[in-house]
């Protein structure tokens, strides 16, 4: 619960009002939901492409539930004060209060392997974000599946993943502190 509750409270810092974007809702993401309710958000996106797993979203805060991120971005993604928390920590899209960009969205870290079930989908948001203004680091590990960095930490690619997460949030943070 640590997890997916700070993803939302702490590294997002979800407010009163906010929209919240949780991709993968697990045991991990729902947490995520959970807490960004708790923090007051008006809205709850749950996105996961199992059924069973948005209806579990449902019943525990998420407002609303799709099977895949891009009817996100039809649906949702124009809201002000988007924030996306991915179910797994940091290997999604992560938004964070820092200097708004075009567009009205903030910066964007994104991380996928060629092998997650979600590459696609992730590299063509990114996409959309970068024609929309927004700035977006786009990382894709040859090779990685969903949650590689999880199952196996301390492998040197996802030692570099995880640097490459900080290096993003380091830069945000020292931009919003200034």
């Amino acid at each position: 619960m640590p997890t997916g509750w700070g993803s939302a409270v702490n590294a997002a810092d979800v407010r009163p009002g906010d929209t919240v974007i949780v991709f993968g809702v697990g045991g991990i993401g729902v947490n995520a939901v959970q807490a960004a309710r708790f923090a007051g958000a008006r809205y709850v996106i749950a996105v996961d492409p199992l059924a069973s797993k948005r209806e579990m979203a449902e019943r525990l805060g998420a407002t609303h539930s799709v099977g895949t991120g891009a009817a996100v971005v039809g649906g949702f993604a124009a809201a002000v004060g988007l924030f996306a928390v991915s179910g797994t920590g940091l290997d999604g899209l992560v938004g964070w209060r820092a200097e708004t960009a075009a567009g009205g969205l903030p910066p964007a870290w994104l991380g996928v392997g060629t092998f997650d079930l979600f590459h696609d989908e992730d590299v063509a948001y990114a996409e959309r974000l970068k024609a929309a203004g927004v700035p977006c680091e786009v990382e894709v590990v040859t090779g990685a599946f969903h949650g590689f960095d999880g199952i196996v930490p301390k492998a040197e690619v996802s030692q570099q993943f995880f640097k490459s997460q900080c290096a993003l949030l380091r830069r945000a943070f020292e931009a919003a502190a200034v």
